[in-house]
């Protein structure tokens, strides 16, 4: 950083992160990454995957730049994803959160990501983010989507794992309605972390989890 302190991209780098409260995140990776020369991932921020012995295993990149023309978020070419911040998974904590996104993910304690959300299927892990999931058997495993009142996306997912059987935060009315993720929360209210009672006191499943997703419009 010292070396490209007169980069543009380096610059702007460090200014998103600063932005999306990524370096004071409660959860955030040990490192974020970013490569000026890469044919593919050139001049976009790189978030990197670690597996449950601290290796990056995959990453995903977001781009800086308003004119760059690919999608917003690229992932490792020809790799099965795995699950981003796995490795920040706490034994203190009973509960594993899972979200959509990696940046959301950083904002509360045992937050991990899929890196993408296949809406219509129930196939919502590869093999091996299933694996490292599998390796925290006791873990009460909570999933946590983007604001079911914002996204279509999201409402149809949810009420897909409910379904299934799992449990889902279903966002309150009043924030749900305000925000559309936890990022853009955490940002509004000036927090690095978003209080685990928050998940708790909305999370459902079963009966009681199909009809509160099935008042949303």
């Amino acid at each position: 950083l010292q070396y490209y302190t007169d980069n543009d991209i380096v610059n702007s780098a460090m200014k998103y992160i600063k932005q999306r409260k990524l370096d004071i995140a409660i959860n955030k990776p040990k490192t974020f990454w970013l490569s000026l020369s890469d044919f593919t991932h050139k001049n976009r921020l790189v978030i990197p995957f670690y597996n449950l012995t601290d290796t990056i295993v995959f990453y995903q990149t977001r781009s800086l730049d308003k004119t760059d023309t690919r999608p917003k978020y690229l992932s490792k070419i020809n790799s099965d994803k795995t699950l981003f911040n796995i490795n920040n998974v706490s034994p203190q904590l009973n509960k594993i959160f899972i979200f959509e996104g990696p940046i959301d993910a950083c904002f509360i304690k045992n937050g991990v990501a899929m890196a993408g959300l296949n809406e219509n299927s129930q196939t919502t892990l590869t093999p091996s983010q299933q694996a490292q999931l599998n390796f925290y058997k006791l873990h009460e495993k909570i999933w946590v989507l983007d604001s079911q009142w914002k996204d279509s996306a999201s409402r149809t997912k949810s009420k897909i794992l409910l379904e299934m059987g799992e449990k889902v935060f279903i966002w309150p009315e009043d924030y749900g309605k305000r925000f559309k993720d936890f990022n853009e929360m955490a940002l509004s209210l000036d927090i690095p972390d978003i209080p685990i009672s928050f998940i708790e006191n909305n999370t459902y499943s079963g009966l009681k989890g199909k009809i509160i997703i099935g008042q949303i419009n």
